[in-house]
C-alpha cells in the first residue's frame, strides 16, 4: 500500500514549512537559543502542531530526532498492588512521545514514573547538543486534574534535566498552574490561502487533475481547515478514482451529525430521542468522542435554525453538557440530556411562534 500522503508531504524541518511564517521564526530563534522553557503547544486538529513540534526538534537536535522506535511500556501502579498500567511510546536518543491520557485513571502513574525516568539519564555527548532530553505529552488536555496537578510538581522537579513540550486542543482544560509553567504557542488553523497552497503543492507532485481555488475553498470549509482530513480526502479520491469536485468534503460521521440535528428539528418526542440514542451508539462505538459530537451537533444546529436567542441557548446548553460530561463517566447520558434540552428549547420557540 502506499505511503499516506499526511506522513509523506509532512515537513520534517522549520524551513520546509507552507504557513506560520511568524511562528516558524519564533521556534527557529527558541531553537537556536541556549536553552529553551517548557512548550506548550495549543490549537485546533489538524493545524500543524505535532508538525511543528517535530520540526522544533529537528532545529535543535539535527536528523536523530527522525530515527524512531516504538514500544508498549507497563508500569506498575502502586508499590503495593500488582496492579500495571500499559502504554504505547515513540522514542529516539532526544526525545520520548506519549499520550498519558491513554492510560485513563492511571495518567498520573505514567507521568510520574516516565519523567522521573528520563530525567536520569544523560546524552551521550552533552558537549555537542543539549544536556537535556525532551518529552513530548500529547492530549494534556484530557489528562485527570490530578494527573495535571502531579505534572506541574514534577516538570519543577526535574526542570533541569528534561524540557516538556505539551500539545493540546482546548488550552481551557489545562490547569492555570500548569500552563503558567510553559511557553504558550498557539497554532490556529491554516487559513484559506494557505490550504490552497499545499493542495496545490500535492496536486503538483501527485500529476492530479487541476483542482481550482474554488474546490480547495469547499474542501477547507467542509472540514473545518483540518489540513490533515484535506490531505486524507484527497487521497481517497484518488485510490477511488473519483472527480476532485470537491462533492465528498464532509465526513461520514459528520454527516450522521447533520442527521441527528434535523432530526431534533423535525420532531421532538420521546420516541425521536430513543432513535437519536442508537445513533450516538454508532457514533461512540466509531470512536468519535462525546465532547467533539456535542460541538459538531450545536454546529450543525445552528446552522438549521435561523434565530439567535434559540441559537444562543444551544451554545450554552453545549457548553453546560460538554462540561458536566468532563465530569462524569457515562457519555451517552449528557449526549441523550444536550438533546433533550435542545428539543426542550425548540418545542418551546415553535409553540410560542404559532401563539
Amino acid at each position: 500500500m502506499d505511503k499516506l500522503w499526511v506522513d509523506q508531504y509532512r515537513p520534517k524541518q522549520l524551513s520546509q514549512l507552507d504557513y506560520h511564517e511568524k511562528l516558524t521564526e519564533t521556534l527557529k530563534s527558541l531553537a537556536h537559543s541556549e536553552d529553551f522553557p517548557h512548550l506548550l503547544f495549543y490549537g485546533p486538529n489538524g493545524a500543524g502542531k505535532k508538525t511543528r513540534i517535530m520540526s522544533f526538534l529537528h532545529e535543535v537536535y539535527g536528523n536523530g530526532v527522525h530515527k524512531i522506535k516504538a514500544e508498549e511500556r507497563e508500569f506498575k501502579v502502586s508499590s503495593t498492588s500488582s496492579a500495571t498500567c500499559e502504554i504505547n511510546i515513540i522514542y529516539s536518543n532526544y526525545h520520548i512521545d506519549v499520550t498519558p491520557a491513554d492510560a485513563e485513571v492511571y495518567d498520573r502513574v505514567i507521568i510520574q514514573k516516565l519523567i522521573k525516568e528520563v530525567a536520569s539519564t544523560h546524552q551521550l555527548d552533552p558537549t555537542s547538543q543539549k544536556s537535556f532530553k525532551v518529552v513530548i505529552l500529547n492530549e494534556v488536555d484530557r489528562l485527570t486534574l490530578e494527573a495535571q496537578a502531579s505534572l506541574r510538581r514534577t516538570m519543577e522537579k526535574y526542570v533541569n534535566r528534561c524540557r516538556l513540550i505539551l500539545c493540546c486542543e482546548n488550552i481551557g482544560r489545562v490547569i492555570q498552574p500548569l500552563r503558567s509553567r510553559c511557553l504558550l504557542i498557539r497554532v490556529p488553523a491554516p487559513d484559506e490561502g494557505d490550504i490552497i497552497k499545499v493542495v496545490k503543492k500535492i496536486q503538483n507532485q501527485e500529476n492530479l487533475p487541476n483542482i481550482s481555488e474554488e474546490i480547495c475553498r469547499k474542501m477547507g470549509d467542509g472540514f473545518g481547515r483540518n489540513l490533515r482530513d484535506i490531505i486524507l480526502n484527497l487521497q481517497m479520491q484518488k485510490l477511488n478514482k473519483s472527480a476532485f469536485d470537491g462533492g465528498s468534503v464532509k465526513s461520514e460521521w459528520k454527516k450522521e451529525i447533520g442527521k441527528i440535528a434535523q432530526g431534533i428539528k423535525d420532531q421532538q418526542s420521546p420516541f425521536k430521542l430513543k432513535e437519536i440514542r442508537g445513533q450516538f451508539y454508532d457514533l461512540l462505538v466509531n470512536c468519535i468522542p462525546g465532547d467533539v459530537i456535542i460541538k459538531q451537533l450545536m454546529q450543525e444546529l445552528i446552522g438549521i435554525v435561523n434565530n439567535n436567542f434559540i441559537q444562543q441557548e444551544f451554545i450554552y446548553w453545549a457548553a453546560y453538557h460538554e462540561n458536566q460530561m468532563n465530569k462524569g463517566s457515562k457519555t451517552i447520558f449528557h449526549l441523550e440530556a444536550f438533546v433533550a434540552q435542545c428539543m426542550l428549547v425548540y418545542k418551546k420557540y415553535i409553540t410560542q411562534n404559532k401563539n
